[in-house]
């Protein structure tokens, strides 16, 4: 499987953004990367991020962030409570994604 990253998907005409979540079964349905499973969910999240994201699921939604390695913090936790769109989620997806690489950049002298 290719590397789709938020970006991709944003580009992707037939991707109904505005398509609101209430439950887990709509999340993976509203994703659109075919995964039957919130445990699919969580590895391809990790895998297919540049940052490793994590991401966390409880009955009132799902919360996302990422460690960065070398750096004593994390990224900022993301928390979406049911219901969202699920345009929010990749919003917050990409910006867990550029903090990550901010922290990484500062902590390593990057720039």
């Amino acid at each position: 499987m290719d590397k789709v990253t938020a970006e991709q998907l944003k580009r992707e005409p037939s991707a109904p953004y505005d398509r609101i979540v209430r439950h887990m079964e709509d999340f993976l349905a509203a994703r659109m990367c075919g995964e039957e499973s919130f445990a699919q969910v969580k590895r391809n999240t990790f895998k297919y991020t540049d940052c490793g994201a994590w991401i966390d699921e409880d009955e009132n939604g799902i919360t996302i962030g990422s460690i960065v390695e070398g750096a004593d913090y994390g990224t900022t936790t993301h928390v979406l409570i049911y219901p969202f769109k699920i345009q929010e989620f990749w919003d917050a997806l990409n910006e867990v994604e550029m903090e990550a690489k901010q922290i990484w950049d500062e902590v390593n002298g990057e720039e």
